[in-house]
């Protein structure tokens, strides 16, 4: 998966939060700020460290966001 080539959007959907890659649901938001995979190979990580409170994404073990 390519970087320039990789849309991600975390939405709201009034009930859930989604973080989507491509028009894909790959991850939902659980407690604590965990992220729950939806799709194999996707892994996405909340960084409370991070200033701009934003949400890291991985593709098969490469970070693409």
């Amino acid at each position: 998966m390519a970087k320039d080539t990789l849309s991600i959007e975390v939405v709201f959907n009034g009930q859930d939060c989604f973080v989507i890659a491509n028009g894909l649901k790959i991850a939902k938001r659980g407690v604590e700020k965990n992220w729950i995979p939806l799709e194999p190979g996707w892994t996405v990580f909340y960084d409370p460290y991070d200033p701009n409170d934003a949400v890291k994404v991985w593709y098969e073990g490469a970070r693409v966001h």
